[in-house]
């Protein structure tokens, strides 16, 4: 019995490892792909051509920790919606720079275009270390942490979220 109840447990744990790995692969296949076309995008608007992205910069002195500067980089995709004859703009890749006193932030949040535009990564680097987080179908699936966590997932999916209504005001006048 017990050596029936090791081989489920040890086989339950290759499944998950392997389903895991696969997650990560997508993932990072998907990162490479949307970091090819901001490059190619970059490359355009050298030469004149519209790159579609949006960026919002706010410059703001904080109590307590004095000059603030926060910068969010939005580079979305569109599509034409016939029927009700407008484009739709969805953010695909979001970078935010920001400060909190002299420390500096970095976060990037990664969308699935092909799947209504969910998060897929997450990451985000301060002076006290690093955060990744990769999604799958069911939510969290991997992640990776060198030193403090900053955000946790609860925060990084609402901040997500946040991030996507602010683009959806800005750019799709839903409001």
């Amino acid at each position: 019995m017990k050596r029936i109840l090791l081989f489920s447990i040890v086989l339950f744990i290759a499944v998950a490892t392997q389903a895991q790995n696969a997650t990560v692969t997508k993932v990072r296949q998907l990162y490479a792909d949307a970091k090819q076309e901001i490059a190619k995008r970059e490359q355009n608007a050298k030469e004149g051509q519209n790159p579609n992205d949006l960026v919002v910069t706010s410059n703001y002195y904080a109590q307590g920790s004095g000059p603030a500067h926060d910068e969010t980089h939005y580079y979305h995709s569109s599509s034409y919606n016939e029927r009700l004859m407008t484009v739709f703009y969805r953010p695909f890749f979001i970078t935010r720079k920001y400060n909190v006193g002299a420390q500096e932030f970095y976060q990037e949040f990664l969308f699935d275009d092909q799947n209504e535009g969910k998060l897929v990564f997450y990451f985000q680097k301060n002076p006290d270390g690093e955060t990744r987080y990769y999604y799958g179908e069911n939510g969290l699936a991997h992640e990776i942490v060198k030193g403090e966590r900053a955000f946790d997932e609860a925060t990084v999916q609402r901040l997500a979220t946040d991030l996507c209504e602010a683009f959806d005001k800005l750019m799709n006048r839903e409001y």
